[in-house]
């Protein structure tokens, strides 16, 4: 397999926190994140685990943090194995950023002006999709999504934290 930037390799590599084998950090300390690039990395983190067979004796996970890339991370885990899946979020609703407000707009494509696709309003993602549009109606598409998942998924729990 060659070693791209983007190989399974090299993301796990990207996301692991040295000296703690299986914890994963995503996009902590990162400038121009996006709600969709948090999204983009959770999923390619899953995607990574579970071509390296991270997760092929479908072990217990724990995603800390609801927001965009835990939201992504908890549904493409539990799609991508029948382990126990657990988020876990001090907030009473998940992507509490994205709630209460019609004048934030999300834009999946916001960062890629001036390259032709930047007018491109869809973020086509494998799960978890939306339009650019308010943040409150994107969250709600997202959560349905969720929401969806965790009806076909049974090994996806949410879990409030105090």
């Amino acid at each position: 397999m060659v070693n791209t930037p983007l190989s399974p390799i090299n993301v796990i590599d990207g996301a692991s926190v040295r000296g703690h084998n299986g914890l994963y950090v995503l996009g902590c300390y990162d400038d121009r994140i996006t709600f969709y690039s948090q999204q983009v990395r959770a999923i390619a983190l899953i995607h990574a685990l579970a071509e390296q067979e991270h997760l092929r004796n479908n072990p217990r996970i724990a995603v800390v943090g609801g927001g965009a890339a835990g939201t992504a991370a908890a549904a493409a885990a539990a799609l991508a194995c029948n382990g126990e899946v657990v988020i876990f979020e001090a907030a009473s609703d998940l992507l509490k950023l994205q709630m209460g407000t019609d004048r934030r707009k999300l834009d999946p494509h916001l960062y890629n002006w001036p390259q032709s696709n930047s007018d491109d309003p869809v973020a086509d993602l494998p799960i978890l999709g939306w339009d650019a549009g308010a943040s409150t109606e994107v969250r709600s598409e997202v959560v349905r999504q969720f929401e969806e998942i965790c009806g076909r998924a049974e090994n996806l729990v949410q879990k409030k934290t105090p």
